[in-house]
Formats: C-alpha cells, sequence, structure tokens
C-alpha cells in the first residue's frame, strides 16, 4: 500500500509539473526543521526530538493564495533515559492557502493541511525489529508566517501530525523556500 500512495503522490506531482513549462509555474522547493514534541501516547517519557522536512509546492492559479504540494518528513523522538527513540519518516500530499496575496504586506500568513503516509518506528538502543516498525494513514495541519523576499522566503510555523495515538506530535520549525520570484501565490509552507 505504502508503495502504492508514493508511486500515486509521485504521478500527481510529475503531471502537474509538466503540464506547463518549469519557468511559468513558479514551482517552490522548501526545507526546514525544528523541534518535535511527543502528543498522546508518544508523550510518555519522551523527550524533545527534532524534525527535517522537505518538499516541492505548485500554486492553482484558478485560486491566487492557494497550492498543492508534496512534503517528505523524519522526526526522531527520544526517550527519556536511555538510547531509545521513535522516528516517524513520512510523506504528505498537501493543500494550502496563503492570505493577504494581493496586500503590499511583506509577511502572510498561511495554514496548511495534508494527508500521507508515515511509519512508526520504534529504535531500541539504535536497532529496529521487524515486529517494531507500522505504516499508518496520516494527517497534518497547521499554520505559520512567511517573510516575503525575491529570492528566499523564509517561514516559521507549527504543525499538529498525527497517525494515531502512538504517532502523533507537535512541531515548530523554521525553513526557506527557494523559487517562484517571491511569489506570495507559491510561497507557502509546511
Amino acid at each position: 500500500m505504502k508503495r502504492k500512495l508514493l508511486s500515486l503522490v509521485a504521478l500527481v506531482v510529475a503531471a502537474a509539473v509538466t503540464t506547463t513549462p518549469l519557468s511559468a509555474q513558479n514551482v517552490v522547493f522548501f526545507v526546514g526543521g525544528g523541534p518535535v514534541f511527543g502528543m498522546q501516547d508518544l508523550s510518555e517519557d519522551t523527550g524533545t526530538g527534532w524534525i527535517g522536512f522537505a518538499g516541492v509546492g505548485v500554486p492553482i492559479k484558478s485560486v491566487p493564495g492557494a497550492e498543492v504540494g508534496v512534503t517528505g518528513i523524519y522526526a526522531h523522538i527520544p526517550y527519556n533515559p536511555g538510547d531509545d527513540a521513535t522516528n516517524v519518516p513520512g510523506g504528505f500530499l498537501d493543500v494550502g492557502y496563503v492570505f493577504g496575496v494581493t496586500s503590499p504586506s511583506r509577511i502572510k500568513p498561511y495554514v496548511r493541511f495534508g494527508a500521507g503516509v508515515i511509519q512508526h518506528r520504534y529504535s531500541a538502543s539504535g536497532g529496529y525489529g521487524s515486529d517494531e516498525s507500522e505504516t499508518k494513514a496520516a494527517g497534518a495541519i497547521g499554520a505559520g508566517l512567511n517573510f516575503m523576499m525575491k529570492s528566499v522566503t523564509p517561514f516559521v510555523g507549527a504543525h499538529f501530525v498525527t497517525g494515531g495515538s502512538d504517532t502523533s506530535f507537535l512541531t515548530a520549525y523554521l525553513g526557506l523556500a527557494f523559487g517562484g520570484g517571491g511569489s506570495s501565490a507559491s510561497s507557502l509552507r509546511r
């Protein structure tokens, strides 16, 4: 199921990107990261972890401020004390919206929603067992601020990601978006 979903996401992105020339698309690439805090069952005996993510977004020209994209994540949440941890790789298909795309303000708030697949991997002292990994459907919701610039757009935000009570976490993050010429309609981040 995981391969089929990831193949479908890749096909949708490839179709969206190849229908018009890249220069006309305002395709935006983004990267970021920050601290992660376990929620629900994952909050028991865990410390502050970290997340890294990267993705691509394409504006929806018929709805100024709207964007679709894909995001890959990797989160690491350690247990206290010891070397045990939960690691969460995943992929999301996202939809987002930037508020005030026509305003002259350089600071633009955004919201973003995602659906995808994550894998809950429990690592005991750095090793994995076959029964300690579970792939599941997941959702994400978040908001933040874009700081509009011409060549790069810094952004900050927070997201709640869940694949069930044992794989839920909250993250705050910083990131950078590249491309899109600083277009507010295409500068939306996860």
